[in-house]
């Protein structure tokens, strides 16, 4: 069951949106930190996502999908921290000054709605004799 083909449907095009977010996140990391430990892990995982845009499978769309849900978890509990220090009167990590904050927010939103979208397309079982 874990390899179960996905419906062909018309929101295939949320893996495309995915792999240029990876991409471009991968791109940011090569710069920062190199090729192996700032792009490698988000090419792997673009190349996932173009896998999953020609030939849908659930135990890919698994492994994408909770990703990213992970990682839009982790920007909320970021953001929710930054604005308690900000109310507490405290230091905050991502909400330092308006270019991260605005580069912060743009990331939670990406990550969102590609969250969204992919818990869209996911994977649904059919019940035997269904038409």
């Amino acid at each position: 069951m874990t390899n179960q083909r996905i419906s062909a449907t018309s929101g295939k095009a949320i893996y495309l949106a995915a792999m240029a977010f990876l991409l471009f996140l991968g791109l940011w990391g090569w710069a920062d930190s190199g090729f192996l430990l700032g792009f490698a892990p988000y090419a792997f995982v673009a190349l996932i996502c173009a896998l999953q845009f020609f030939r849908p499978l659930a135990s890919l769309w698994w492994l994408v999908f909770v990703g990213f849900a992970g990682a839009s978890a982790f920007y909320v509990w970021v953001l929710a921290s930054d604005v308690w220090s900000l109310l507490a009167g405290g230091a905050t990590r991502a909400l330092s000054d308006l270019s991260d904050s605005l580069a912060f927010v743009i990331f939670l939103l990406a990550a969102l709605g590609i969250t969204v979208g992919l818990f869209r397309v996911r994977p649904r079982t059919t019940q035997p004799g269904a038409t």
